[in-house]
């Protein structure tokens, strides 16, 4: 079987991917793509550089440019927009689009010649929204190549394994048995964990409002680094990351924002109240910018806030990873101020939010899930392939549908179909991936045990795609 990975996406650190391969059987033609020239040193692999390839040495024309992008279907600035850290300034400069644009389509020419070379049946890649790996997963689905993304699971200390559309694979088999234990014992967990459910997003964000002189230090020495790394990058590569300016800007920013925007946080005595929840998206994120390019959660706010009948609110969430520091303040007082609405700290218990709710209200949120488990109608508006269109989860594209739907579901007349409820969330459950490692935001550490299983893992489900 002819395997490509691709490492070097902006999040994962990838020694956990070398790890996984360095576990696959011999029977796997594995090649792996890199962007850093640091040998893998991987003994049932092969290793390219991606930049060492002759299409990054040379221009390419306008006519390539204009090709690539017809051939992609993407319009290369709304690809740069997918983006979340793209910066908008640069489209009125001619130049700097040009070199984007060129940048795109030296990749697009890449991967069109590496998948055809290498007859490629399978590409493994991680889930992200720089043009780079967009392109590279749109090269392959083209071409018939079969793309799994190696993702983080809905439930901690899990990775999932996903199609190009970031859906959930399955390939696992599943008795009625199986269901109702899962669903049942999922339950029996959420309704345990109560406030205590944040404490490892805490744990992982707590150096973001730390103000020690050690963390600070820190702080410092991690700018340092990043600026160190920055500018040894080939020119190509910093297109696809910001400047340290730029990221020094953004985190000063995100902590004015956090400040003010917490303040807009109120007590609610939800136990007393009519309400329905809406978890807040995490905007800086790249189910937020490349799957939802055109929905704004705030738009989805507004528009639930008009349909909402006397005597009922919506409480909103922030997302407790960043608490709002991805939100551009007047965006929160905006919501924050309608007479419907409430938000609450992002410390306040989801699952006790969720439990005395009429229903949840999502975009591609975990809490969707975690709705499911509790028998919470899940009303979404996204396209997440593991929610969009999935009985028993409500999916609403037509907002024109949304005041009789929240009506409805005010008066108690839409109930949750459990039978539905167990199958999705069992289906799901099963095909997570459990790990004893560590999972940080930007990085993900693997035992040995972990990557052997990872790579039983994937050669099962491979072998049932491709």
């Amino acid at each position: 079987m002819n395997i490509a990975f691709y490492i070097g996406t902006s999040f994962d650190l990838e020694d956990y991917k070398a790890k996984i391969i360095g576990k696959m059987g011999p029977a796997n033609e594995i090649v792996v793509v890199k962007r850093f020239l640091k040998p893998l040193g991987l003994a049932n692999a092969r290793e390219e550089h991606i930049h060492s390839n002759p299409v990054f040495s040379r221009k390419p024309t306008r006519k390539e440019m204009t090709a690539a992008e017809r051939s992609l279907g993407i319009p290369f600035t709304l690809l740069l927009r997918y983006w979340y850290n793209w910066d908008r300034r640069n489209e009125r400069n001619r130049a700097k689009m040009l070199e984007h644009y060129a940048a795109i389509t030296q990749y697009f020419l890449y991967w069109k010649r590496f998948f055809s070379e290498n007859k490629t049946r399978v590409f493994v890649t991680t889930y992200e929204s720089t043009f780079p790996e967009i392109v590279s997963v749109q090269v392959a689905r083209d071409m018939g190549v079969k793309v799994i993304y190696i993702y983080g699971g809905r439930v901690g200390g899990a990775l999932m394994l996903c199609d190009e559309n970031c859906g959930p694979i399955y390939w696992k088999k599943m008795t009625e048995k199986e269901k109702g234990e899962i669903y049942s014992m999922l339950r029996e967990r959420y309704n345990a964990r109560k406030t205590a459910e944040n404490a490892n997003i805490a744990k992982d964000v707590r150096r973001y409002t730390d103000y020690s002189p050690g963390n600070i230090m820190y702080k410092l020495g991690r700018l340092a680094s990043y600026w160190k790394n920055y500018y040894a990058m080939p020119r190509i590569d910093r297109l696809r990351t910001i400047s340290p300016f730029r990221l020094f800007y953004k985190y000063l920013e995100g902590q004015v924002r956090q400040y003010y925007s917490m303040r807009l946080c109120r007590e609610v005595d939800y136990a007393n109240m009519n309400y329905f929840l809406f978890p807040m998206q995490f905007d800086d994120e790249a189910n937020a910018s490349y799957q939802e390019a055109f929905l704004s959660q705030f738009y989805v706010i507004k528009s639930i806030s008009m349909s909402l009948p006397m005597g009922h609110y919506l409480i909103i969430k922030p997302h407790p990873h960043w608490k709002s520091r991805d939100i551009p303040l007047a965006k929160m007082r905006e919501v924050a101020s309608l007479p419907n609405v409430r938000m609450v700290s992002p410390d306040v218990s989801t699952i006790d939010l969720i439990n005395g709710s009429k229903g949840v209200f999502i975009i591609n949120s975990t809490p969707g899930y975690e709705a499911l488990v509790l028998g919470k109608p899940v009303v979404t508006f996204g396209h997440d392939l593991l929610f969009a269109g999935r009985e028993p989860v409500i999916t609403v594209h037509d907002m024109t549908e949304l005041p009789g739907l929240v009506m409805r579901l005010a008066n108690g007349e839409v109930r949750l179909d459990e039978k539905k409820a167990k199958e999705l969330v069992a289906r799901y459950y099963k095909h997570l991936i459990f790990l004893e490692g560590g999972f940080g935001m930007n990085r993900t550490d693997l035992t040995d045990a972990d990557a052997e299983k990872m790579a039983a893992a994937l050669e099962e489900c491979i072998a049932a795609i491709a």
